[in-house]
């Protein structure tokens, strides 16, 4: 897509290799070795805590963000490149905590206000089930669907979130599946129900549900 050229140009134009990024990170293998160090805040205790130098830890399902990456670029200098630019653009403001409209927390109420205004019946009918939706949501968007939809279509979807420069596609494309699923819904009868009517998102095409939903 031309979206992601343009984001890998963008950042390939300085940046060209790996070792060009690790080195915009850390000057010295010695800056390295000492921000991965922190000494044990338990009084008396002489063990140390390891950290990553970007304060990052990463956590399960981390390399979702980078493993569709690998179906548009054929070196890996220029997956990490492209990576590394959407992370610090996007990706970032979806497993840290900030008051940004941006951040996980944000999108979260999103979701929650799209939903309640364009499917009160399902939001009703859920909350009668004792089923919270943002269970399934938060999961979706924090990965931004990496791991749930087709390669392709995770692709398609992050292509508009670069167009739009903005993450709140995510919320309006995790509507967009309570919508389209929303006859089902109201048949479900209890929590498993539920769970099986929105678990699997292989077959969804992005595009298509976020026209219903916009438009």
């Amino acid at each position: 897509a031309s979206s992601f050229s343009d984001l890998h140009s963008s950042h390939t134009s300085s940046h060209t290799s790996v070792a060009h990024v690790v080195n915009d990170t850390c000057r010295s293998s010695q800056e390295v070795h000492s921000s991965l160090r922190a000494v044990c805040p338990f009084s008396g205790s002489s063990h140390q805590i390891v950290y990553p130098p970007s304060g990052i830890i990463p956590f399960k399902g981390f390399s979702l963000y980078m493993a569709p990456l690998g179906y548009l670029c054929d070196q890996a200098e220029y997956m990490y490149a492209l990576f590394g630019e959407l992370y610090r653009r996007f990706f970032v403001h979806l497993h840290t905590i900030s008051s940004r409209a941006e951040g996980i927390l944000g999108l979260c109420c999103l979701f929650e206000s799209l939903l309640q205004t364009k499917l009160p019946a399902v939001c009703q009918h859920l909350k009668t089930l004792g089923v919270e939706p943002l269970t399934f949501a938060f999961p979706w968007m924090m990965t931004a669907f990496a791991g749930h939809l087709s390669t392709e279509e995770v692709l398609l979807l992050w292509d508009r979130i670069i167009g739009f420069n903005s993450l709140e596609v995510l919320p309006v494309f995790a509507v967009s599946i309570f919508q389209f699923r929303a006859s089902n819904l109201l048949q479900a009868v209890n929590h498993v129900d539920v769970e099986a009517i929105v678990e699997d998102l292989r077959c969804l095409k992005v595009l298509l549900l976020l026209q219903q939903t916009l438009f």
